[in-house]
């Protein structure tokens, strides 16, 4: 848990991570010309011709009966589907001045305290907002950041996600960029920042739930707020959401964790994932999906395969107790120790068969 609190407390690694996107963000800076993104940023125009030639790709891939997109739902609006590298969100949060160009507002400071800048320290709400603001700035409110920058660098279809992360906006923003690294550097990925309209009401669950099919593969990033025991995103009724919704779709559900420990927490005799205990922002969104989910198979059923999902993922990367390593490891192991025994014993072996070998020889030279 050491590693993870350092994160928020300013440590060397915390540091090396700024330092890093600093010095990206002074590589990419607007002002320069240089960078992928360059100046001035796509308008609302181009972003919709974008869109549009988007869209007729996505039906000649349904003409020719493509698996993926048979559902005629996407021909209007793929919005949804776009996904976003984690080295093309790391260059445009360099490119667009976050997070030096970001303050949090009064309303905020009294909810979450006042914010350090260029610490770490900010939250997905800090970065949610702060998309938010710069949308508005260059007059693209009524699109995703995924689909300005589809528009930027002219992607079309090679934009659509292939996996979805589902994670807690609780979170620092480092962390969510650890989590896209480990899920991959090359596979375009979903995630909420930057392919959700964020100047909109635009979190559509039976839309949400159908992209989920569309990906087929889904991951629940991991990770626990200092003086917190579980996962955040186990506390968030969206995300149960967003994992019910991909068993449903038989999605491939991989959990991904921001640290090792975070396992230790799912091993608890104690941990059992109830989504009535879960929070949204807003109550009502919790009582809009409550009903939905209820529609689709009940509170209950939801808890006892997302508990199945944890438990088994835990157990999968942790044996024993607290501490001990993953079974994995351990095999390996003593796989190795086995194999080092048994050559060690065979050139002992050897090694006296050639000792008797000569001594015999020097006998029969003595004697001659």
């Amino acid at each position: 848990m050491a590693e993870w609190v350092d994160i928020w407390e300013g440590s060397d690694a915390s540091k090396r991570e700024i330092a890093k996107f600093e010095k990206r963000s002074r590589k990419l800076r607007p002002d320069s010309g240089e960078g992928p993104l360059g100046q001035p940023w796509p308008t609302s125009g181009t972003v919709e011709v974008s869109n549009q030639k988007r869209r007729e790709q996505i039906k000649k891939a349904r003409q020719r009966r493509a698996r993926k997109y048979k559902d005629d739902q996407w021909d209007d609006d793929d919005h949804l589907l776009i996904g976003i590298r984690c080295t093309e969100a790391e260059d445009f949060l360099a490119t667009c001045g976050w997070p030096t160009n970001y303050t949090r507002s009064d309303a905020d400071v009294s909810r979450n305290g006042p914010l350090e800048v260029g610490k770490g320290k900010e939250t997905g709400y800090d970065l949610a907002k702060y998309i938010k603001n710069f949308l508005r700035q260059q007059s693209l409110q009524q699109f995703a950041i995924a689909e300005v920058l589809c528009a930027a660098w002219n992607m079309g279809c090679r934009s659509y996600a292939r996996i979805f992360l589902s994670h807690a906006q609780a979170e620092p923003w480092l962390v969510t960029l650890r989590l896209m690294r480990r899920i991959s550097l090359l596979a375009s990925i979903w995630v909420d920042y930057f392919c959700l309209r964020q100047c909109l009401s635009d979190f559509d669950p039976p839309k949400i739930r159908a992209a989920i099919g569309v990906f087929g593969d889904t991951r629940a990033g991991l990770s626990i707020l200092p003086g917190k025991k579980i996962p955040e995103m186990l506390t968030r009724v969206w995300c149960g959401y967003e994992i019910y919704s991909s068993i449903l779709q038989k999605a491939k559900v991989h959990c991904v964790a921001s640290h090792h420990e975070v396992l230790w927490e799912l091993r608890d005799d104690d941990f059992y994932f109830d989504l009535a205990k879960c929070e949204a922002t807003n109550p009502a969104d919790k009582e809009q999906l409550m009903e939905h989910l209820n529609e689709l198979g009940g509170v209950d059923d939801v808890n006892r395969k997302l508990h199945y999902l944890l438990d088994h993922f835990a157990k999968k990367n942790i044996m024993g107790p607290k501490g001990v390593r993953a079974p994995a490891i351990g095999l390996a192991c003593c796989y190795c120790l086995t194999l080092i025994l048994f050559i060690c014993s065979l050139t002992r072996g050897i090694w006296m068969l050639l000792l008797s070998y000569f001594q015999q020889l020097w006998k029969d030279v003595d004697s001659i």
